[in-house]
Protein backbone atom coordinates (compact mmCIF):
# COMPACT_ATOMS: atom_id res chain seq x y z
CA UNK A 1 0.00 0.00 0.00
CA UNK A 2 1.33 3.43 -0.94
CA UNK A 3 2.56 5.87 1.66
CA UNK A 4 -0.07 8.41 0.53
CA UNK A 5 -2.86 5.96 1.37
CA UNK A 6 -1.36 5.26 4.79
CA UNK A 7 -0.93 8.97 5.46
CA UNK A 8 -4.50 9.71 4.37
CA UNK A 9 -5.82 6.99 6.65
CA UNK A 10 -3.79 8.32 9.58
CA UNK A 11 -5.10 11.87 9.02
CA UNK A 12 -8.71 10.69 8.76
CA UNK A 13 -8.54 8.64 11.98
CA UNK A 14 -6.80 11.47 13.84
CA UNK A 15 -9.38 14.00 12.63
CA UNK A 16 -12.22 11.70 13.63
CA UNK A 17 -10.72 11.18 17.09
CA UNK A 18 -10.29 14.92 17.58
CA UNK A 19 -13.82 15.68 16.34
CA UNK A 20 -15.35 13.16 18.76
CA UNK A 21 -13.33 14.53 21.68
CA UNK A 22 -14.30 18.13 20.93
CA UNK A 23 -17.93 17.06 20.57
CA UNK A 24 -17.81 15.59 24.09
CA UNK A 25 -16.64 18.91 25.48
CA UNK A 26 -18.98 21.04 23.37
CA UNK A 27 -22.11 18.90 23.90
CA UNK A 28 -22.19 17.85 27.57
CA UNK A 29 -25.71 16.42 27.29
CA UNK A 30 -24.59 13.98 24.59
CA UNK A 31 -21.12 13.32 25.98
CA UNK A 32 -21.99 9.94 27.63
CA UNK A 33 -23.12 8.59 24.25
CA UNK A 34 -20.23 10.12 22.29
CA UNK A 35 -17.68 8.86 24.82
CA UNK A 36 -18.73 5.30 24.08
CA UNK A 37 -17.44 5.53 20.50
CA UNK A 38 -14.49 7.89 21.05
CA UNK A 39 -11.81 5.14 21.06
CA UNK A 40 -12.85 3.54 17.78
CA UNK A 41 -10.88 5.71 15.24
CA UNK A 42 -7.53 5.14 16.95
CA UNK A 43 -8.45 1.51 17.70
CA UNK A 44 -9.04 0.97 13.99
CA UNK A 45 -5.80 2.74 13.10
CA UNK A 46 -3.85 0.65 15.62
CA UNK A 47 -5.36 -2.56 14.26
CA UNK A 48 -4.54 -1.67 10.65
CA UNK A 49 -1.19 0.12 11.06
CA UNK A 50 0.19 -0.96 14.43
CA UNK A 51 0.64 0.55 17.87
CA UNK A 52 3.19 3.13 16.68
CA UNK A 53 0.73 4.76 14.27
CA UNK A 54 -2.02 4.67 16.89
CA UNK A 55 0.20 6.19 19.58
CA UNK A 56 1.32 8.99 17.24
CA UNK A 57 -2.31 9.76 16.39
CA UNK A 58 -3.26 9.85 20.09
CA UNK A 59 -0.33 12.17 20.80
CA UNK A 60 -1.35 14.58 18.03
CA UNK A 61 -4.99 14.66 19.19
CA UNK A 62 -3.89 15.29 22.79
CA UNK A 63 -1.62 18.14 21.68
CA UNK A 64 -4.53 19.73 19.80
CA UNK A 65 -6.73 19.41 22.89
CA UNK A 66 -3.97 20.92 25.04
CA UNK A 67 -3.72 23.91 22.69
CA UNK A 68 -7.50 24.43 22.66
CA UNK A 69 -8.55 23.47 26.19
CA UNK A 70 -5.32 23.40 28.27
CA UNK A 71 -3.78 20.44 30.06
CA UNK A 72 -6.52 18.62 31.98
CA UNK A 73 -8.74 17.56 29.00
CA UNK A 74 -5.60 16.53 27.11
CA UNK A 75 -4.34 14.27 29.90
CA UNK A 76 -7.81 12.83 30.50
CA UNK A 77 -8.01 12.04 26.78
CA UNK A 78 -4.70 10.18 26.87
CA UNK A 79 -5.58 8.21 30.01
CA UNK A 80 -9.24 7.35 29.39
CA UNK A 81 -9.61 7.33 25.58
CA UNK A 82 -6.29 7.27 23.76
CA UNK A 83 -4.72 4.50 25.83
CA UNK A 84 -7.92 2.47 25.58
CA UNK A 85 -7.92 2.82 21.79
CA UNK A 86 -4.32 1.64 21.45
CA UNK A 87 -4.89 -1.32 23.75
CA UNK A 88 -8.10 -2.30 21.95
CA UNK A 89 -6.39 -2.20 18.57
CA UNK A 90 -3.41 -4.19 19.85
CA UNK A 91 -5.70 -6.79 21.46
CA UNK A 92 -7.71 -7.17 18.24
CA UNK A 93 -4.50 -7.99 16.34
CA UNK A 94 -3.88 -10.99 18.64
CA UNK A 95 -7.28 -12.07 19.98
CA UNK A 96 -10.75 -12.61 18.58
CA UNK A 97 -14.36 -12.51 19.70
CA UNK A 98 -15.10 -12.90 23.39
CA UNK A 99 -11.39 -13.04 24.34
CA UNK A 100 -10.73 -9.64 22.75
CA UNK A 101 -13.87 -8.24 24.39
CA UNK A 102 -12.86 -9.44 27.87
CA UNK A 103 -9.28 -8.16 27.55
CA UNK A 104 -10.57 -4.86 26.18
CA UNK A 105 -12.94 -4.39 29.13
CA UNK A 106 -10.14 -5.06 31.62
CA UNK A 107 -7.79 -2.65 29.85
CA UNK A 108 -10.46 0.04 29.62
CA UNK A 109 -11.28 -0.30 33.32
CA UNK A 110 -7.62 0.12 34.25
CA UNK A 111 -7.35 3.22 32.06
CA UNK A 112 -10.53 4.72 33.52
CA UNK A 113 -9.21 4.12 37.05
CA UNK A 114 -5.95 5.86 36.10
CA UNK A 115 -7.94 8.86 34.80
CA UNK A 116 -10.00 8.98 38.01
CA UNK A 117 -6.85 8.85 40.11
CA UNK A 118 -5.48 11.79 38.11
CA UNK A 119 -8.70 13.75 38.62
CA UNK A 120 -8.59 12.95 42.32
CA UNK A 121 -5.06 14.34 42.50
CA UNK A 122 -6.10 17.51 40.66
CA UNK A 123 -9.49 18.21 42.22
CA UNK A 124 -9.46 16.15 45.44
CA UNK A 125 -12.83 14.60 44.44
CA UNK A 126 -13.02 10.80 44.33
CA UNK A 127 -15.35 9.93 41.45
CA UNK A 128 -15.24 6.22 42.22
CA UNK A 129 -16.32 6.56 45.84
CA UNK A 130 -17.53 10.11 46.55
CA UNK A 131 -18.74 11.18 49.96
CA UNK A 132 -22.56 10.94 49.93
CA UNK A 133 -22.91 13.79 52.44
CA UNK A 134 -20.90 16.19 50.25
CA UNK A 135 -22.88 15.30 47.11
CA UNK A 136 -26.19 15.67 48.95
CA UNK A 137 -25.17 19.05 50.33
CA UNK A 138 -24.17 20.27 46.86
CA UNK A 139 -27.42 19.12 45.22
CA UNK A 140 -29.55 20.55 48.01
CA UNK A 141 -27.75 23.88 47.69
CA UNK A 142 -28.46 23.89 43.95
CA UNK A 143 -32.17 23.15 44.37
CA UNK A 144 -32.81 25.12 47.57
CA UNK A 145 -33.82 28.36 45.88
CA UNK A 146 -35.96 26.60 43.30
CA UNK A 147 -37.81 24.56 45.92
CA UNK A 148 -38.51 27.67 48.00
CA UNK A 149 -40.19 29.40 45.04
CA UNK A 150 -42.54 26.50 44.21
CA UNK A 151 -46.00 26.89 45.78
CA UNK A 152 -47.46 23.92 47.64
CA UNK A 153 -44.27 21.84 47.51
CA UNK A 154 -43.06 19.99 50.59
CA UNK A 155 -39.38 20.90 50.67
CA UNK A 156 -38.57 18.31 53.34
CA UNK A 157 -40.02 15.49 51.20
CA UNK A 158 -37.95 16.63 48.21
CA UNK A 159 -34.84 16.71 50.39
CA UNK A 160 -35.53 13.15 51.52
CA UNK A 161 -36.03 12.03 47.91
CA UNK A 162 -32.78 13.68 46.84
CA UNK A 163 -30.93 12.13 49.75
CA UNK A 164 -32.21 8.62 49.02
CA UNK A 165 -31.57 8.92 45.28
CA UNK A 166 -28.03 10.19 45.80
CA UNK A 167 -27.15 7.30 48.09
CA UNK A 168 -28.57 4.72 45.68
CA UNK A 169 -26.73 6.23 42.71
CA UNK A 170 -23.42 6.51 44.56
CA UNK A 171 -23.65 2.92 45.75
CA UNK A 172 -23.78 1.79 42.12
CA UNK A 173 -20.92 3.90 40.74
CA UNK A 174 -18.61 0.87 40.17
CA UNK A 175 -21.41 -1.10 38.46
CA UNK A 176 -22.27 1.83 36.18
CA UNK A 177 -18.60 2.19 35.35
CA UNK A 178 -18.31 -1.49 34.37
CA UNK A 179 -21.50 -1.24 32.32
CA UNK A 180 -20.27 1.89 30.52
CA UNK A 181 -16.87 0.34 29.79
CA UNK A 182 -18.46 -2.85 28.46
CA UNK A 183 -20.69 -0.92 26.04
CA UNK A 184 -17.74 1.30 25.05
CA UNK A 185 -15.52 -1.65 24.17
CA UNK A 186 -18.32 -3.50 22.37
CA UNK A 187 -19.25 -0.46 20.24
CA UNK A 188 -15.61 0.42 19.53
CA UNK A 189 -14.84 -3.09 18.33
CA UNK A 190 -18.07 -3.36 16.32
CA UNK A 191 -17.52 -0.02 14.56
CA UNK A 192 -13.83 -0.67 13.93
CA UNK A 193 -14.54 -4.12 12.53
CA UNK A 194 -17.32 -2.86 10.28
CA UNK A 195 -15.26 0.04 8.92
CA UNK A 196 -12.28 -2.28 8.38
CA UNK A 197 -14.48 -4.70 6.42
CA UNK A 198 -15.89 -1.85 4.31
CA UNK A 199 -12.34 -0.84 3.36
CA UNK A 200 -11.47 -4.24 1.97
CA UNK A 201 -10.25 -5.89 5.17
CA UNK A 202 -11.77 -8.59 7.32
CA UNK A 203 -14.40 -8.29 10.01
CA UNK A 204 -11.99 -9.00 12.86
CA UNK A 205 -14.55 -8.83 15.68
CA UNK A 206 -17.22 -11.51 15.71
CA UNK A 207 -19.31 -12.82 18.58
CA UNK A 208 -21.31 -16.06 18.52
CA UNK A 209 -25.04 -15.80 17.78
CA UNK A 210 -26.91 -14.32 20.72
CA UNK A 211 -28.88 -17.51 21.26
CA UNK A 212 -25.61 -19.31 22.08
CA UNK A 213 -24.34 -16.84 24.69
CA UNK A 214 -23.50 -18.40 28.05
CA UNK A 215 -21.58 -17.12 31.08
CA UNK A 216 -19.47 -19.25 33.46
CA UNK A 217 -21.04 -20.70 36.57
CA UNK A 218 -18.57 -18.75 38.73
CA UNK A 219 -21.03 -15.85 38.49
CA UNK A 220 -23.23 -17.74 40.98
CA UNK A 221 -20.36 -17.39 43.49
CA UNK A 222 -20.38 -13.62 42.96
CA UNK A 223 -24.10 -13.61 43.72
CA UNK A 224 -23.49 -15.50 46.98
CA UNK A 225 -20.76 -13.04 47.97
CA UNK A 226 -23.12 -10.15 47.27
CA UNK A 227 -25.85 -11.69 49.43
CA UNK A 228 -23.41 -12.28 52.31
CA UNK A 229 -22.12 -8.69 52.10
CA UNK A 230 -25.71 -7.42 52.01
CA UNK A 231 -26.57 -9.32 55.18
CA UNK A 232 -23.38 -8.06 56.88
CA UNK A 233 -24.17 -4.45 55.89
CA UNK A 234 -27.64 -4.72 57.44
CA UNK A 235 -26.16 -6.10 60.65
CA UNK A 236 -23.61 -3.24 60.71
CA UNK A 237 -25.39 -0.20 59.19
CA UNK A 238 -22.17 1.84 59.18
CA UNK A 239 -20.38 -0.60 56.85
CA UNK A 240 -20.72 1.47 53.68
CA UNK A 241 -18.12 -0.59 51.79
CA UNK A 242 -20.03 -3.84 52.38
CA UNK A 243 -23.25 -2.18 51.22
CA UNK A 244 -21.50 -0.96 48.09
CA UNK A 245 -20.05 -4.41 47.33
CA UNK A 246 -23.46 -6.01 47.83
CA UNK A 247 -25.29 -3.48 45.64
CA UNK A 248 -22.76 -3.67 42.80
CA UNK A 249 -22.39 -7.46 42.77
CA UNK A 250 -26.17 -7.82 42.93
CA UNK A 251 -26.72 -5.43 40.01
CA UNK A 252 -23.92 -6.94 37.92
CA UNK A 253 -25.04 -10.54 38.41
CA UNK A 254 -28.66 -9.60 37.74
CA UNK A 255 -27.69 -8.08 34.39
CA UNK A 256 -25.60 -11.13 33.44
CA UNK A 257 -28.38 -13.51 34.47
CA UNK A 258 -30.91 -11.49 32.45
CA UNK A 259 -28.65 -11.57 29.37
CA UNK A 260 -28.24 -15.34 29.65
CA UNK A 261 -31.98 -15.76 30.20
CA UNK A 262 -32.64 -13.66 27.09
CA UNK A 263 -30.19 -15.81 25.13
CA UNK A 264 -32.06 -18.95 26.23
CA UNK A 265 -35.40 -17.39 25.25
CA UNK A 266 -34.07 -16.28 21.85
CA UNK A 267 -32.64 -19.76 21.23
CA UNK A 268 -36.00 -21.42 21.89
CA UNK A 269 -37.95 -18.79 19.95
CA UNK A 270 -35.63 -19.13 16.97
CA UNK A 271 -35.95 -22.92 17.07
CA UNK A 272 -39.74 -22.59 16.99
CA UNK A 273 -39.78 -20.07 14.16
CA UNK A 274 -40.80 -16.93 16.05
CA UNK A 275 -40.42 -13.76 13.95
CA UNK A 276 -37.11 -11.94 14.33
CA UNK A 277 -38.96 -8.67 14.99
CA UNK A 278 -40.58 -10.22 18.07
CA UNK A 279 -37.23 -11.38 19.44
CA UNK A 280 -35.74 -7.91 18.94
CA UNK A 281 -38.78 -6.28 20.59
CA UNK A 282 -38.41 -8.51 23.67
CA UNK A 283 -34.68 -7.71 23.92
CA UNK A 284 -35.39 -3.97 23.72
CA UNK A 285 -38.23 -4.11 26.25
CA UNK A 286 -36.35 -6.14 28.86
CA UNK A 287 -34.08 -3.32 30.20
CA UNK A 288 -37.06 -1.00 30.73
CA UNK A 289 -39.55 -3.59 32.03
CA UNK A 290 -38.93 -4.79 35.56
CA UNK A 291 -41.00 -7.96 35.27
CA UNK A 292 -39.29 -9.11 32.08
CA UNK A 293 -35.87 -8.42 33.59
CA UNK A 294 -36.71 -10.43 36.72
CA UNK A 295 -38.19 -13.28 34.67
CA UNK A 296 -35.14 -13.60 32.42
CA UNK A 297 -32.81 -13.32 35.41
CA UNK A 298 -34.52 -16.37 36.92
CA UNK A 299 -34.25 -18.22 33.60
CA UNK A 300 -30.55 -17.32 33.42
CA UNK A 301 -29.87 -18.66 36.92
CA UNK A 302 -31.66 -21.92 36.07
CA UNK A 303 -29.75 -22.23 32.80
CA UNK A 304 -26.40 -21.80 34.57
CA UNK A 305 -27.26 -24.71 36.83
CA UNK A 306 -29.01 -27.05 34.39
CA UNK A 307 -28.03 -25.89 30.84
CA UNK A 308 -31.56 -25.79 29.43
CA UNK A 309 -30.40 -25.52 25.81
CA UNK A 310 -28.23 -28.61 26.07
CA UNK A 311 -31.07 -30.60 27.64
CA UNK A 312 -33.45 -29.47 24.90
CA UNK A 313 -31.01 -30.59 22.19
CA UNK A 314 -30.70 -34.01 23.82
CA UNK A 315 -34.48 -34.49 23.69
CA UNK A 316 -34.67 -33.71 19.98
CA UNK A 317 -35.00 -36.83 17.84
Amino acid sequence: MSSDTVRREWVMCSAAGLALSVACLALPALSPIILMICPFPQALLTYRRGARAGALSVLCVSCALWAAFLAVPSIIYILSIGSVAILLGAAARRLHGADALLVGIICSLCCKLAAMYFLYGVTGFNLLSPDPADVEQTLLALFESGMASLPGVDASAIRDDISGSVRRVLLLVPFNMILFVSVEVLLSYALSSKVNASRGGEAFFKLPPFGEWSFPRNILGALVVGLVCGYASRVSPGAYFLAQVSANLGSLTQVLFAIQGLAVACCFMEARGFPKALRIAIILLTPITQYLGSLFSIVGIIDMGFDLRKRARRRQP
